[in-house]
């Protein structure tokens, strides 16, 4: 789908998708680094509708007890790949964004913005670098 996109947007000069475990194999340093990893807690992993619990996979969904054990490893890495001012956006769940936002300032991360879904919900972060 990621490749699809670029390839719609004409975006192949631009944007340079790499591999890995969170992060690439290789050094590299982005301007932003966009993450949607799994963020439920294995409660709310038992609370989901039934149809999602059925159809999608556990492990694409559930973080851990908590469900911000994949954002917390992100955050406290993202700065070493980030270049100063570049940027982090991070999809979150239902209420974490408190919990997120101490790990964000000690990793040297300011959050910019929040934005809400169509429910109204605190969905994404965005966090910069500092300059």
């Amino acid at each position: 789908m990621l490749k699809r996109n670029i390839d719609r947007f004409g975006l192949q000069d631009r944007v340079h998708p790499l591999a890995g475990d969170l992060f690439p194999a290789r050094p590299a340093v982005f301007q932003m680094i966009v993450a949607n990893p799994p963020y439920l807690s294995r409660r709310d992993w038992r609370q989901a509708p039934r149809e999602i619990r059925l159809h999608e996979p556990q492990e694409a969904l559930v973080a851990g007890p908590a469900g911000t054990e994949m954002l917390e490893r992100i955050i406290v890495r993202a700065p070493l790949w980030l270049e100063s001012g570049g940027c982090l956006l991070l999809e979150i769940g239902q209420g974490q964004r408190r919990a997120l936002r101490g790990l964000l300032q000690a990793a040297g991360l300011r959050e910019v913005e929040c934005v809400r879904d169509y429910a109204g919900i605190e969905r994404i972060i965005v966090a910069q670098k500092d300059r």
